[in-house]
Formats: structure tokens, sequence, C-alpha cells
């Protein structure tokens, strides 16, 4: 019996996955430090994003706060995110992307959620959101409830919550956050941005 593992170097990988993580892709320290860059924004009731962009918060019970590119302190984030975004869609996406769009800095309280939706935004000029990532920022001993779960098949995936865990999955996957019971669970969440798909 050959128990050598094989491992197989891909040239050019053609098939799209429909979702990965990076376990400690960021530290506890670097959790922290996203954390305070978030808590120093403007934190209010999160929107559905619509039209007319309305608060329902039967549909979507949660807080936030933009981290902004344009301030240097933040500058580490996008750069690692770049880093990361970048090895990760050429090893398992392959999509056309241009831009990070926007950093969420996401609470669920206890009682907080997200029902059923998808990330797909069409945002004229600047293309369309075609990955979407969340960072886990909270250990999971600190809540019960609030995952993160992906509907991609009749049985929805559980992603993993680790602290300074990125979750990636296209931003066309169906997916929810079932309601916190107990504690707070913070998160950071973004979109990459690309041409339209053909």
């Amino acid at each position: 019996m050959n128990d050598k593992k094989t491992f197989q170097w891909y040239l050019e990988n053609k098939k799209t996955e429909t979702w990965c993580y990076v376990e400690d892709a960021f530290s506890s320290e670097e959790v922290d430090k996203i954390i305070e860059a978030g808590e120093k924004e403007d934190i209010t009731e999160a929107l559905i994003v619509t039209e007319s962009n309305t608060l329902n918060k039967s549909y979507r019970n949660t807080s936030i706060s933009w981290i902004p590119s344009s301030d240097e302190e933040n500058g580490w984030i996008f750069r690692r995110l770049t880093d990361i975004v970048t090895n990760i869609n050429n090893t398992f996406f392959n999509y056309d992307i241009t831009t990070i769009q926007s950093l969420q800095y996401s609470i669920y309280q206890e009682g907080g959620f997200y029902k059923d939706h998808v990330d797909l935004l069409h945002l004229s000029a600047m293309g369309i959101r075609k990955l979407s990532f969340s960072i886990m920022l909270t250990d999971p001993e600190e809540y019960e409830g609030g995952e993160l779960l992906l509907k991609t098949t009749s049985t929805p995936i559980k992603t993993p919550n680790k602290k300074g865990t990125i979750v990636f999955f296209p931003s066309y996957v169906l997916h929810e956050v079932t309601p916190v019971i107990k504690g707070t669970r913070k998160t950071l969440v973004g979109w990459v941005l690309g041409p339209n798909f053909k």
C-alpha cells in the first residue's frame, strides 16, 4: 500500500468553487485593530440594499459602520486583503476582478440576524459584485448562534467561525446569518467588483 501523499500543482485552474476559507488570515492582534477601526466610525442600523435602501429589522437586524480606504491608518487592511483576495481568486474562482468595493464592520447583538439574501449588485461603471468575503472577528466561545450559512445545496453549509478566519463565496450565492442567541458577533464584510459576468 502506498501511503505517500500526492500533491497536484495546477498551472491554470479552470474550476470555479462555490466557497472557500482561510484560517488565521488575521492574527488576534490584527483583528483587535480591525475592530478598533470599525468602532471609531459612525455606527448605524443596517439597511436593506434596494433602490430606496430601506430599514427592515424583521429581515435584517444588525449595526454597521464603514471602514474607509482613504484613512491611511486602514491601509494595512486593504493591502493585506489585496494579497489574500488575489491569491484566493486565482486559486479557486478565476473571476475578472478589479476593485475591493467597501469594508463593512458588522455587529450582531443578541437577537441580531440577516435572513436569506444575495450580495450580487450592479454598480454601473464600477461593474458588479462578484466575490463576497466575511472575516470573523469574535471568538466563537463569546456568542451562540450567528452562523453564516451558505445555501448552495438543499443542506445549508455552516461556515467556519474561528476568529481571524476569512470566508469567500460568489456574490450570487444565497446566504444568511442565523439569529444570535447569546453574546455579540462581529465581522468585517467586503465585496470584490469586476466587469459583468459573460
